[in-house]
């Protein structure tokens, strides 16, 4: 019970103050769309870029192993049809028997490989999508601040997070702007038609 009013006693202390800031700061804010400035962010279409060709790799890499794991199955189910001919001595089928059970191992082992591999490159891809989100998001905060700085604002906030706000308040072209200013110059690839004969 006592913390109870203390934490009440807190919260409308933190209240009161906020109030006496308020009446002494004139509160002025920006808005800024970070979804759209993250999205429309030349590093963050290089980053996709990247990541999608990672993706393609892994994704051979796994077709392969897959291939690989058909191959082993296709041999096992022939081993497994030698332990069933009648034509096979004992000795012979006690050997196409042992082969068999050796390729079952190998399929299950190829099975634990591509299980694993999965979880690696997912782990992978999430960790580096993570640490590219947590730089992106820092370096389009860290814009947003500075222009919203040098309009006088005193405070920015996310339009995602608001019901309403005045659109003279958002600063997110020039956010974009300033974030996408170092873009790379795209290659031109200038075709010389052949000449005529």
């Amino acid at each position: 019970m006592k913390n109870l009013i203390r934490s009440a006693f807190a919260v409308v202390a933190l209240a009161g103050v906020v109030l006496n800031l308020n009446a002494q700061v004139a509160v002025k804010m920006a808005t800024v769309d970070l979804e759209q400035l993250f999205t429309k962010y030349h590093k963050t279409e290089t980053e996709n870029a990247k990541l999608a060709e990672q993706g393609k790799k892994a994704k051979e890499q796994m077709d392969s192993m897959v291939k690989e794991r058909e191959a082993i199955v296709a041999s096992a189910k022939e081993l497994q049809d030698q332990v069933k001919s009648p034509v096979l001595t004992d000795e012979a089928r006690k050997k196409a028997q042992a082969d068999f059970e050796a390729k079952v191992g190998e399929v299950r082992a190829m099975e634990q490989r591509m299980m694993e591999f999965n979880q690696e490159i997912q782990q992978r891809f999430q960790q580096k999508q993570m640490q590219f989100q947590r730089a992106a998001v820092e370096e389009i905060n860290r814009k947003a601040a500075e222009i919203a700085k040098a309009k006088g604002a005193t405070l920015v906030v996310n339009q995602g997070a608001l019901i309403y706000a005045d659109p003279s308040f958002d600063i997110t072209p020039e956010v974009l702007e300033a974030i996408n200013k170092d873009r790379p110059v795209p290659a031109i690839n200038v075709t010389v038609p052949a000449p005529a004969n």
